[in-house]
């Protein structure tokens, strides 16, 4: 059970810096010091796309990591590498399908229903209708879902 909780904080953590790239440094042209600013700062100069340079420098740096630091940091490391790159090319490819097919955004909530292990689910609104750009206060949704789901129990 530890280890399956130990990789379930391993995903979530990825799941959270590919959504941070995507919605935030990508659109901004923010680079951070990070193998994703680093791709996103490449991506402007070659054309590649974030994912693919992103996984091509994980793979020199993890290999690198392997060497110096050990088998479990390799396995981890390994894991979360392939998994960032195609967070975001899911998020891409979602949010080019709903663009594609006629929707917009219209808002971001959480659920007051938790999901079965405990979890804060999380639910955006989708219309039918031209794509329009919004800016979505993720963090002030999210401390609000976890201060009113704390305040019920």
């Amino acid at each position: 059970m530890k280890r399956v909780k130990e990789w379930g904080f391993i995903t979530f953590g990825t799941m959270l810096i590919a959504v941070s790239v995507f919605f935030f440094m990508m659109p901004s042209h923010l680079a951070v010091g990070s193998v994703s600013g680093l791709s996103i700062v490449l991506c402007e100069i070659t054309g590649l796309s974030v994912p693919v340079i992103s996984m091509g420098l994980n793979i020199v740096l993890l290999a690198v990591g392997m060497v110096l630091i050990g088998r479990d940091f390799g396995v981890k490391t390994i894991y979360t590498s392939l998994a960032l790159p195609v967070m975001l090319e899911v998020l891409e490819r979602f949010l080019e399908h709903v663009k594609e097919n006629g929707f917009t955004a219209l808002e971001l909530s959480w659920s007051p229903v938790r999901g079965p292990e405990g979890n804060i689910e999380y639910l955006g609104w989708l219309r039918k209708a031209a794509w329009e750009e919004k800016r979505f206060d993720l963090t002030a949704l999210v401390e609000a879902s976890h201060e009113e789901l704390e305040n019920r129990q």
